[in-house]
């Protein structure tokens, strides 16, 4: 009796410590997932946050923009509970080029959770 209360122990210590205290989905850019013309120089960013834990709250975060393996703009640690249009600061963006985007946050706890990477594309320019 002993050895399968220590077991339920132990199974709800692992389950609990695998719960993520917040995920992050439903990147945006300029208010699209994945949009395939955007027509501004400077596109702003949001995300949306979920947790199956109460009281859980993003007190940072950072934006990471490639092309390909080049970096074209890391905004750095924000400590900011800001998710919705944040703007580009970056390098200028290049007309039809295919940008990937990553956004990481941190918790209440200080603990970082990326997102999967998503994208989004410069309009091309037709003349």
């Amino acid at each position: 009796m002993k050895k399968l209360l220590a077991g339920i122990i132990s199974l709800l210590v692992c389950v609990c410590l695998n719960i993520q205290a917040i995920d992050i989905c439903n990147l945006t850019v300029e208010q699209q997932t994945t949009p395939l013309a955007i027509d501004v120089s400077s596109p702003r960013f949001g995300w949306l946050l979920t947790s199956e834990q109460q009281n859980e709250f993003q007190t940072a975060y950072q934006i990471i923009v490639m092309n390909g393996k080049t970096k074209v703009w890391d905004s750095g640690k924000v400590k900011s509970s800001d998710s919705q249009l944040i703007a580009y600061k970056g390098k200028p963006l290049i007309n039809g080029t295919r940008y990937n985007l990553t956004v990481k946050v941190w918790d209440k706890d200080g603990k970082m959770k990326e997102s999967k990477p998503s994208y989004f594309e410069i309009a091309p320019v037709f003349s």
